[in-house]
C-alpha cells in the first residue's frame, strides 16, 4: 500500500486526513462496517483521482496495475458493507 500511496502522490496528499480519521474511526469503533460505508465516498473520489493522473507513458502499466489493486480493495469493501448490512 506504501508504494501505491507513494506512486499516487498528490492522490495521497490530498486524501491523507481523511484516510487518518478513517483509522482512528474503525480502530475504535465497535460496528466497523459502518465506519467502512462511511468513507467509501471518499475512497471512490480518490480511486477517481488517481485514474484521471497523468504518468510518463513508461509507467502507465504500473499505473494500470495499482489501480487494479485499489479496485479489488475498494469492492472488497463495498461487499463487505452490503452483505454486512
Amino acid at each position: 500500500m506504501h508504494n501505491i500511496a507513494g506512486f499516487f502522490g498528490p492522490v495521497a496528499k490530498k486524501y491523507k486526513p481523511v484516510f487518518e480519521r478513517f483509522g482512528a474511526e474503525y480502530q475504535s469503533a465497535p460496528e466497523k462496517l459502518k465506519i467502512v460505508a462511511k468513507y467509501l465516498p471518499d475512497a471512490e473520489k480518490a480511486l477517481a483521482m488517481a485514474r484521471q493522473m497523468r504518468v510518463p507513458a513508461k509507467y502507465e502499466k504500473e499505473k494500470a496495475e495499482y489501480i487494479r489493486i485499489f479496485e479489488a480493495l475498494l469492492y472488497s469493501a463495498k461487499l463487505a458493507v452490503k452483505i454486512g448490512t
